[in-house]
């Protein structure tokens, strides 16, 4: 028996970084993982080990909440892992202001209201838990990082 046997657990950006270990190490605790990534077939297979429940939802933080997918496949939703990340490396001048509304959406947008959606499950039923990985590159003074620091640091510590 593991220590998330029976809930649920959505991670996003689950195909690179540190994805993959998170959604591993919530199957390893025998948790049914929901993972979401562009590269949906990478961010599946990073956590579809010894058999257990694994799905993945695309993400679209603006469009549909991740709470559907996850009610739908496991009838409930107990913690929502907010891993999704971008960094587009360019000087600030080279950097289209869509390129920032970009990060800014991955970062800013897709935190919150991936929180947002959670809370409005996990707050019917009187638990769950969320947590937003804060990139540790975003503190740093590094060229070419100027919108991904900004867009990060609305995050938060």
């Amino acid at each position: 028996m593991g220590l998330l046997e029976s809930r649920s657990v959505v991670v996003t950006d689950a195909a690179q970084g540190g994805g993959p270990a998170i959604a591993r190490a919530s199957v390893d605790q025998a948790a049914s993982v929901v993972t979401g990534d562009l590269d949906a077939a990478r961010a599946e297979s990073a956590a579809a080990r010894r058999g257990r429940r694994v799905a993945t939802s695309p993400p679209k933080p603006r469009s549909r909440p991740w709470s559907a997918p996850v009610l739908a496949r496991h009838g409930s939703l107990d913690i929502m892992v907010n891993n999704a990340g971008m960094n587009r490396d360019a000087t600030l001048r080279r950097r289209s202001v869509k390129d920032f509304g970009a990060e800014i959406d991955v970062h800013l947008f897709g935190a919150r209201l991936g929180t947002r959606f959670a809370a409005a499950v996990m707050g019917e039923r009187g638990r769950g838990r969320s947590s937003t990985c804060r990139r540790f590159r975003a503190r740093s003074a590094t060229p070419g990082r100027t919108d991904y620091r900004a867009a990060t640091a609305g995050i938060g510590r």
